[in-house]
């Protein structure tokens, strides 16, 4: 049992650290296993799955991978809007800097969903009011003003995954 736990850890870590690399070649190959089997040895040593899990912590896994799905597939929508108003022979922007209501309140989800907004290329979270409850953020091509519509484009469902997530 126990070896078998090890080795679907061992796989799992090298197949993740393949995958994200990109490449397969001898080198990523080496450094895939020795990063595994190092994973692989902290893991056990820890007993990390010797932990009970309730009902409310696989609710939040759930999220966690939703957040995760939902974190690339914005970043490849993002990234191909912005790589199109690169590549384009007339460059046309608006950038503003846009006032979000959230109903977020722990440090740590405001801090995952302004860290989030961050890296989607084509804005950046400037600032956050704990107190009103805002996020102002800057973004590159503001493309509507109703105040619904500009939270809907930018945050998405994020707001929701990462309070599910964390709070």
């Amino acid at each position: 049992m126990k070896f078998t736990k090890a080795l679907i850890i061992f796989i799992s870590v090298f197949i993740f650290y393949i995958i994200f690399t990109g490449l397969i070649n001898t080198l990523t190959i080496f450094t895939g296993f020795v990063i595994a089997l190092i994973m692989t040895i902290i893991v056990e040593y820890l007993d990390v799955f010797d932990i009970s899990l309730s009902l409310r912590d696989l609710k939040r896994i759930i999220y966690i991978v939703k957040f995760v799905v939902f974190f690339i597939k914005t970043e490849i929508v993002e990234h191909l809007k912005i790589s199109k108003i690169i590549l384009s022979r007339k460059i046309s922007i608006n950038p503003a800097i846009i006032e979000i209501p959230t109903i977020l309140r722990s440090d740590t989800a405001l801090t995952i969903v302004a860290l989030t907004i961050t890296d989607t290329p084509g804005t950046v979270a400037v600032d956050i009011d704990k107190e009103k409850g805002l996020f102002y953020i800057h973004w590159l091509n503001q493309e509507v003003f109703e105040p619904k519509e500009i939270k809907r484009r930018v945050l998405g469902d994020l707001e929701v995954l990462v309070k599910n997530m964390v709070e």
